[in-house]
């Protein structure tokens, strides 16, 4: 194993960023058995991008999730540790026809309009039940959303009202 594949490396964040990520995890996550087949390698990517969220290696969000009282589900010699977890989702869920059913549908596209639906699909408090791509403009505003993002959600919103 590397050094930065080593979970102890999470010990040695300060205690701010620890509970960032253990409380971002738990609010996100839930033990599930079987494991969805997510890696703490997939998850640190996850939050890394999610507005709250900040850059960790492997080895750290190994330990995160070892902290958060995730189960691995692989051997330990495994260099990207997968775990019994699954997205906790409590938000009642978008109307079929709205801005915000779309952009949950483009989480699995590889470009900033996908970006965005992934950090929206993973935010507890996201606007689910938005009627107006504005309400979700401004939610993201009051969030305190990078121009980047903004720029992003704007595409967003103008390939929706084109398709």
């Amino acid at each position: 194993m590397t050094e930065i594949d080593d979970p102890g490396r999470f010990a040695a964040l300060p205690d701010q960023q620890r509970r960032a990520i253990v409380d971002w995890l738990r609010a996100n996550y839930l033990a599930a058995s079987p494991p969805q087949g997510l890696s703490a390698y997939e998850l640190k990517h996850v939050f890394e991008r999610s507005l709250d969220g900040f850059y960790t290696d492997n080895g750290t969000f190994k330990g995160a999730m070892a902290a958060a009282g995730f189960t691995r589900a692989c051997p330990p010699g495994d260099r990207n540790w997968t775990f019994h977890v699954e997205r906790r989702d409590s938000r009642p869920p978008p109307s079929e026809a709205s801005f915000v059913a779309w952009l949950f549908a483009q989480g699995e596209r590889a470009d900033p309009v996908g970006d965005v639906a992934r950090d929206a699909l993973v935010d507890r408090s996201f606007p689910t039940q938005a009627t107006d791509p504005g309400e979700v403009e401004d939610y993201l505003v009051r969030k305190g959303a990078t121009d980047d993002w903004r720029r992003s959600l704007a595409r967003a919103i103008s390939e929706w009202r084109r398709a």
